[in-house]
């Protein structure tokens, strides 16, 4: 209520635009059914802003398979989601920093006590964690809002399905591991197709729907 004009859950990141007098001009909540936290907020160079945190929710549409996960979100400059995504392994991260680079990518520092996935090395328990993203990662990995394709259970165990806004003949559907190694190829069922994920190895992986020139991108865990 007040200042707040959506709830999503729990706790939620909150995002107040002032004037230089103090009157709000927008304020938007984002996150989803758990815990989601916003530390930095960085004006970007189309005037938008870019934040990170941590979520802990497992309905934005974004991978959840631990407790807490790095969380990117890309905001127009009146707040509107470009896009968000989630960056970690299977065990805890936090992202307390971000900024954007010379070339166009992000820069974005926390801590990680992962092994895997995005994180290549673990010291002991809880590591600092820099970590650099170009725009082809961003382009790759990381998922639009509006994004036409769904995944569910997302950690998977036996079976993953995905569900398609709109179904045609012409598109194609492929699995990679986190080193880009193209390890399943599928024909579409329609707007819903199951895989069977159980002869898959632990870990992270990307499923990729091509369809002529555009390609859709959704980061999955198998567990």
């Amino acid at each position: 209520d007040g200042d707040i004009t959506e709830y999503r859950g729990w706790t939620d990141a909150w995002v107040v635009k002032l004037d230089n007098i103090g009157n709000i001009e927008w304020q938007k909540t984002y996150g989803g059914n758990v815990t989601d936290n916003i530390n930095s907020i960085y004006q970007t160079n189309d005037n938008g802003y870019i934040l990170a945190g941590l979520s802990n929710s497992t309905d934005l549409g974004i991978i959840n398979s631990n407790y807490r996960s790095g969380w990117i979100l890309k905001l127009s400059p009146f707040g509107v989601v470009e896009w968000q995504g989630q960056l970690g392994g299977n065990d805890n991260e936090e992202l307390y920093s971000i900024l954007q680079t010379n070339e166009g990518g992000y820069i974005t520092t926390g801590y990680t006590s992962s092994n895997n996935g995005d994180v290549t090395g673990n010291h002991g328990f809880d590591d600092l964690w820099i970590l650099k993203i170009n725009e082809n990662y961003l382009s790759n990995n990381l998922f639009l809002e509006n994004s036409n394709l769904t995944l569910f259970p997302n950690p998977a165990k036996e079976n993953i399905t995905l569900k398609l806004n709109y179904f045609s003949p012409s598109q194609e559907i492929s699995i990679t591991d986190i080193q880009g190694k193209i390890i399943h190829n599928q024909k579409l069922e329609g707007l819903s197709t199951t895989i069977n994920t159980s002869i898959f190895e632990k870990g992270i992986y990307f499923l990729n729907i091509v369809d002529g020139t555009q390609k859709t991108t959704k980061k999955f865990i198998v567990e």
